[in-house]
């Protein structure tokens, strides 16, 4: 799993997390609001219910917002009833408060037989209790059971609680909101941390290649030079006997002086003189240069791909790229370029099926000097990172020991 990937995971479990908490809160918050309603409404019941009994009962004595009351005997059948209050229950068992959306108002419904509910859940005590009132009452005479009172119907409106319920809900996505721009917010400061992180690697490196360029032109360019003409001078005796030698120190030599210029070239100015090119005909003018027949995959309707960079570095980019990609292992006809354009994005694929590179050195690929080959010199991908950085590009390299690899590069493109 990669650090971008890790980084999302743990964002999305601490988003997770303090949404389940936050979410957890506010209903218990609720549920202790909705208690404290349920207990207000049980005195008010046990108070009509008095005055129901004492044949007292009046509706102008109880609070404005109760807009319809109803006293039901053992069979739902009405034996009082005011307001909006049904002339028979037809609820097939009583439920806790709920919402009368076409009166906005709250209902409650309480059965005596039952007198924990609705104020606490169906456990096992309670299940027990109820069946035993129940069959209680079903005991009694006809006539007892149809003037008793079973179930008291109370119906409420304005009250407090519908706007505590409708706010819970506001509330709760505010804070989920809230958390997702917090843990958005911690995600840009880690991403913008690893951004100056990177900075700062890329700098500690253009030092290092700085003091190692001073020593390579001074100490190093200036004897090539001597052993070049030395061995120029030997290969001219005609003996003969040395040749293969001389050939070996003419390639070393031809190969640190190399090494020397293309360090010099990453650390001039990696921007270069950008210029509007295409990116089609400056990849096909690098391969036209070449001698190798790589396997180029190019669309026929493939549109233009204007872009603004300097057709040097991007020369320098895909040189690298091919040398890395011959210098692999990897049969010429197994190497393949191709372009491909995504809206605005320019890529550039180049393809291997050479030895590919261990997982545990994919982190140090782009560390100047750094190579996983006998005669790299180590600065070929911390060019093409700096030249495409530079042109406000991307490289994502895909590589492993069984099948190669695989450098995508890709490039803003200019709006037509």
């Amino acid at each position: 799993m990669n650090e971008k990937r890790f980084l999302y995971l743990i964002l999305t479990l601490i988003f997770l997390v303090l949404s389940a908490l936050s979410t957890l809160l506010i209903m218990v918050e609720m549920q202790r609001t909705l208690m404290n309603f349920l207990l207000e409404n049980e005195k008010l019941m046990n108070q009509a219910y008095q005055m129901y009994q004492k044949d007292a009962l009046d509706s102008s004595k109880f609070r404005q917002e109760i807009s319809s009351l109803g006293f039901y005997n053992f069979y739902r059948e009405s034996l009082y009833q005011s307001g909006n209050a049904p002339s028979r229950l037809s609820f097939k068992k009583v439920k806790k408060p709920f919402f009368n959306r076409e009166r906005n108002s709250i209902v409650v419904v309480r059965d005596l037989l039952n007198p924990f509910q609705p104020l606490f859940s169906n456990d096992e005590v309670i299940k027990a209790a109820h069946e035993a009132m129940y069959d209680n009452a079903r005991k009694k005479p006809e006539e007892v059971k149809r003037t008793m009172v079973r179930f008291i119907y109370l119906e409420i409106t304005d009250t407090p609680i519908q706007g505590f319920i409708f706010r819970r809900w506001i509330l709760m996505g505010i804070v989920v909101l809230l958390i997702l721009v917090i843990v958005l917010y911690i995600g840009s400061l880690y991403r913008r941390n690893m951004k100056y992180h990177n900075q700062i690697e890329s700098q500690e490196r253009l030092v290092l290649l700085g003091t190692a360029a001073r020593t390579l032109t001074h100490e190093v360019k200036n004897p090539l030079s001597s052993i070049r003409l030395q061995s120029a001078i030997i290969a001219r005796s005609g003996c003969g006997l040395h040749d293969q030698s001389l050939k070996v120190i003419n390639d070393e030599v031809i190969r640190l002086a190399t090494m020397t210029e293309r360090v010099g070239d990453f650390l001039r100015h990696p921007e270069g003189n950008p210029c509007r090119c295409d990116m089609k005909e400056e990849v096909l003018r690098v391969l036209n240069r070449r001698s190798e027949n790589f396997n180029l995959e190019i669309p026929e309707n493939l549109s233009d791909m204007p872009l603004l960079i300097d057709p040097e570095r991007l020369h320098s980019i895909l040189e690298n790229l091919l040398n890395n990609a011959v210098e692999s292992g990897s049969d010429l006809q197994d190497i393949s370029i191709s372009l491909e354009r995504y809206a605005l994005r320019g890529v550039l694929v180049v393809s291997d099926k050479g030895e590919g590179i261990p997982e545990d050195q994919l982190k140090r690929i782009y560390d100047p000097f750094f190579t996983t080959k006998s005669k790299g010199s180590g600065v070929g991908l911390s060019i093409i990172q700096t030249f495409t950085h530079a042109a406000e590009g991307s490289i994502n390299i895909d590589s492993s020991p069984d099948n190669g690899s695989t450098v995508k590069i890709s490039f803003p493109l200019i709006k037509e």
